[in-house]
């Protein structure tokens, strides 16, 4: 073994199992040193041999329970258990990228693009950790372009007044504000104070399906909004905004929308009808963020930064009455 100085390093090359590994040290090693990182490895690569997929996975998502949302972890065992048995019960360091471009190309029958990519993302990421060696490359299908409706103010209105008298009332209320179903859900008299309504967590599905509270998606969603009058004293006189089971919301939803003509937008479009209507009212990017507890520009960008269907009519109808009256320079 040939032992190469580099820098403020030095660095053994060394073939195991047929494959170079690169050895660092902060200082000349002795051989006792080398041998002992050599058996390190070897006795790794054959754990990791024993690993099935399904095992890894286990273990990636354990080692990162800590670092990852409630929701991510419901994720990633949901795709986990979507894989195909034959995927899942092959070494992790066997696998090829043949093996995983099948897998996503079965998973996809039954799977939006969205979904495969983040099965893609998955997998990768437990190849990355316990078989680093690996390079995957796959195709993933094309993203389909889905047009996403957005509530115009009369669809609101709507809601708002059929909803009233009603259990559902405050939840659409609030919802009107930009807030997440989650957070609507874990939100307390507790939590106003005046007309001020601190957000600082929510109410998830865990692993197990159960609801619990926990913080706030992002730390952006830890936020202090200002809620009218009637719906403060609302809130404080119930004491909660909605303690039903939280799935029977998006089904009121739906009725209101079916018996009322509406179409049918969902729960998170209340979320991008307020960034919407703040947009096209002119309220700065930095306050629409900032009440809505969104943590960087791009995503409200790509996500939310949507036509408003009769503001977008009313802002053609302006252009068509004046365009056809000026002559092209």
């Amino acid at each position: 073994m040939r032992v190469e100085k580099r820098k403020n390093s030095y660095r053994v090359q060394k073939m195991i199992d047929g494959k170079s590994y690169s050895l660092t040290f902060d200082h000349k090693p002795f051989k006792y040193e080398i041998e002992y990182r050599i058996d390190d490895i070897k006795k790794n690569l054959s754990a990791n041999h024993l690993f099935t997929f399904k095992r890894a996975t286990e273990e990636y998502i354990e080692l990162k329970r800590s670092v990852l949302s409630t929701a991510t972890i419901v994720n990633y065992k949901s795709i986990l258990k979507n894989l195909s048995d034959s995927f899942t019960n092959l070494k992790v360091d066997s696998i090829k990228s043949t093996d995983v471009q099948k897998e996503i190309s079965h998973y996809s029958i039954n799977h939006s693009p969205k979904s495969v990519k983040n099965a893609s993302g998955l997998i990768t990421a437990v190849l990355k950790m316990y078989a680093p060696d690996t390079v995957i490359r796959i195709k993933l299908p094309q993203k389909e372009k889905v047009e996403k409706i957005v509530p115009t103010e009369a669809d609101i209105k709507t809601v708002l007044d059929v909803s009233k008298g009603t259990d559902y009332e405050l939840f659409f209320r609030l919802a009107v504000f930009g807030l997440r179903k989650s957070e609507i859900l874990a939100v307390s008299a507790a939590d106003i104070q005046g007309n001020m309504l601190k957000i600082n967590k929510a109410k998830v599905v865990n692993e197990y399906g159960e609801y619990e509270l926990k913080q706030t998606k992002t730390t952006a969603g830890t936020r202090t909004i200002y809620i009218d009058d009637d719906l403060a004293k609302a809130i404080k006189k119930k004491g909660y905004v909605y303690n039903g089971f939280p799935g029977n919301v998006l089904r009121e939803l739906h009725r209101i929308q079916d018996k009322n003509g509406l179409p049918r937008f969902r729960l998170h479009d209340f979320r991008v009808y307020y960034a919407s209507w703040c947009h096209a009212n002119n309220v700065p990017d930095s306050y629409i963020m900032d009440s809505g507890g969104w943590k960087s520009q791009s995503t409200l960008d790509s996500i939310y930064r949507r036509s408003m269907p009769d503001k977008m009519i009313e802002m053609q109808k302006q252009i068509a009455n004046n365009i056809v009256h000026k002559k092209i320079q």
